[in-house]
């Protein structure tokens, strides 16, 4: 369906923006992202919005939502429940209902009927004015309660000294304020961008970033840990190194090399497994960075994906990219069980089949066993 007709309605946007995808028993299909509203520039105001499809691609319904004028309001996650209720977890500009920005941004968590009506909303800010603030990943647990997963400033949970701490937060059925759990694995920013519950409701599963600093080198590496929900422990945390990087981009007077950066994760049905996917500019264990033979490793990244057993064991790792040119990447940015084997989506420059190079992005789809 053509993005500008999402919105549902005769009201002028000049943009939308698609950031998650759910769907439900029935084959129903769940979008949200943001939608601008008005002109562009700097006074630019994008409304959160969720929209439901049928199967067939058919708009039933579509709710924008927001904190107000001047506001950058998005959607960055969803989860549909057995009834067909949708939770909705992002970043907003403002506050509900629609009270003017303060300058920063808060996590929140919207719950919509099935039939798109609002049925409560939830906000938390560690810092009014916090730049770094969001909910990243939502899941559904048993009767209705929603575990969202994101960053947020340390003084969410009365530790005022630290910056970025992941956060596990319980909202219970009825929309009362939730339950907050620091997810901290470092001294330094931390950041959730995916989270997955067990078909049992007992475990979460979040992937994200968390980096290591020596001298003048700071490390992203990435992050995959398995939290008890009931008690907010944190049962193991494994990093996801990378090996031979080239350093990308410079952070202040650090050279700053985002090595692997997970943005999706899945866990089988029968609870045995979890998978991460994302891209890595680096070998990681078992699996070489794909690469022009001859010449030196180029900072475009690889997709990848690494599954780990239930109780934090490396099973196997895979990455793959186009290596026609030096400078086209790859990225895995949707992964899910189906039976027995892995699907993994996401985009790449260059084509994975044939290995020839184009203009712009080739989107992708990949199956592989989820237990080779």
């Amino acid at each position: 369906r053509e993005p500008d007709r999402m919105d549902g309605s005769d009201a002028p946007t000049s943009g939308v923006e698609a950031l998650a995808v759910a769907t439900d028993a029935t084959g129903g299909i769940y979008v949200g992202g943001r939608m601008r509203q008005g002109s562009r520039g700097p006074d630019a105001q994008f409304t959160a919005f969720v929209a439901r499809l049928d199967g067939d691609g058919n708009l039933l319904w579509s709710r924008p939502f927001g904190s107000g004028s001047r506001a950058i309001d998005e959607v960055r996650a969803l989860a549909v429940d057995r009834s067909g209720n949708v939770y909705a977890a992002g970043v907003a500009g403002g506050y509900f209902p629609r009270r003017p920005p303060s300058g920063g941004f808060r996590s929140f968590v919207v719950k919509l009927s099935a039939k798109g009506e609002i049925a409560w909303s939830q906000q938390f800010s560690g810092d009014p004015a916090a730049l770094a603030e969001g909910a990243f990943a939502v899941a559904v647990g048993g009767g209705g309660e929603a575990i969202a997963a994101g960053v947020g400033q340390g003084s969410l949970f009365k530790d005022a000294g630290r910056r970025g701490v992941g956060f596990m937060a319980r909202l219970p059925a009825a929309g009362d304020a939730p339950r907050l759990v620091p997810l901290a694995q470092s001294k330094e920013d931390d950041g959730i961008l995916a989270a997955a519950l067990s078909a049992d409701g007992r475990s979460l599963y979040v992937a994200g970033t968390s980096p290591t600093i020596n001298g003048p080198q700071v490390m992203a590496s990435g992050v995959v840990s398995r939290i008890e929900v009931d008690s907010g422990r944190v049962a193991w945390t494994r990093r996801i190194d990378a090996q031979r990087i080239a350093p990308n981009s410079l952070v202040g007077d650090r050279a700053m090399a985002v090595a692997v950066h997970p943005l999706a994760i899945a866990v089988s049905a029968d609870g045995a497994s979890v998978a991460v996917a994302g891209r890595s500019r680096g070998d990681l264990p078992g699996a070489p960075f794909p690469h022009v033979p001859g010449r030196p490793l180029h900072p475009a990244a690889a997709a990848f994906v690494s599954v780990y057993s239930a109780a934090g064991d490396l099973q196997w790792t895979r990455q793959w990219k186009s290596t026609a040119v030096d400078s086209l990447e790859s990225v895995a940015q949707g992964i899910a069980y189906i039976g027995d084997r892995l699907v993994v989506v996401g985009q790449s420059g260059g084509s994975l089949v044939d290995n020839t190079v184009t203009t712009g992005a080739y989107a992708f789809m990949a199956t592989m066993p989820a237990r080779p």
